[in-house]
């Protein structure tokens, strides 16, 4: 499937194990409102309009029976220690199966709330503006600064703080290799955005949703599942 012509895929990184959660299994494989938060994501970006396909990139290399039967291909692929290195496995079964010119959107395993029509306008943006792109949100609140005694240092504006989502959509070979080039130098790689903007990309804002919110600790849980439970 593409999207004018073009042709859009999916990475799901899903190796990590959710420190923050306290939990005795990774947060991915939750059980919420019927099943995990990773089979939620995964039905969610299935449902995309022009998605070619998800490679979903595991700490085994393996799928899970409860994220079966989705209206597109998923690839399992096994993941690395860190994000990065599981983004990168990724690209690397992507850009052997389908090339380096491929866009991929790399969402994240647990941000189980994503709406599809919010994937396709951020699939519309790229090929419109022919460079890659994220969802994010407009800050609400006063940002502060602080020190590393947690003491204010300063109030920045929030007119210009946006609050990055995923998924963030770029060509898989442009990707790779801002990816490669990070680790290498030593970058502490926090999303995929950064490496790309340091590697001299531009990065484009397209607006997401309150309602892709991440589950990190366990008191997003009750959100989560109060959005999951309710029609999109």
């Amino acid at each position: 499937m593409t999207t004018s012509g073009q042709s859009f895929w999916a990475i799901v990184p899903a190796a990590g194990v959710g420190r923050r959660m306290g939990l005795d299994q990774p947060k991915q494989f939750l059980q919420v409102a019927g099943k995990s938060i990773l089979a939620h994501t995964l039905h969610r970006l299935a449902r995309t309009p022009g998605l070619a396909g998800i490679v979903l990139v595991t700490a085994d290399g393996t799928t899970h029976e409860d994220i079966e039967a989705l209206a597109v291909p998923v690839a399992p692929v096994a993941g690395g220690a860190e994000r990065a290195d599981s983004v990168l496995a990724g690209l690397r079964h992507l850009m052997a199966a389908q090339g380096e010119d491929t866009w991929v959107l790399v969402h994240d395993a647990a941000r189980p709330g994503v709406r599809p029509r919010d994937v396709s306008a951020l699939m519309a943006w790229c090929v419109q503006h022919d460079e890659g792109a994220i969802l994010a949100l407009p800050a609400r609140d006063t940002v502060k600064q602080t020190s590393a005694v947690v003491e204010v240092l300063d109030t920045l504006d929030r007119d210009t703080i946006w609050l990055a989502q995923t998924p963030q959509c770029f060509r898989a070979g442009p990707l790779a290799s801002a990816l490669q080039a990070g680790q290498d130098s030593g970058q502490v790689i926090t999303d995929e955005a950064s490496a790309m903007q340091a590697a001299g990309h531009r990065v484009g804002l397209v607006r997401g949703h309150w309602q892709n919110s991440k589950l990190t600790e366990p008191e997003d849980l009750e959100l989560i599942e109060w959005i999951l439970n309710r029609d999109e």
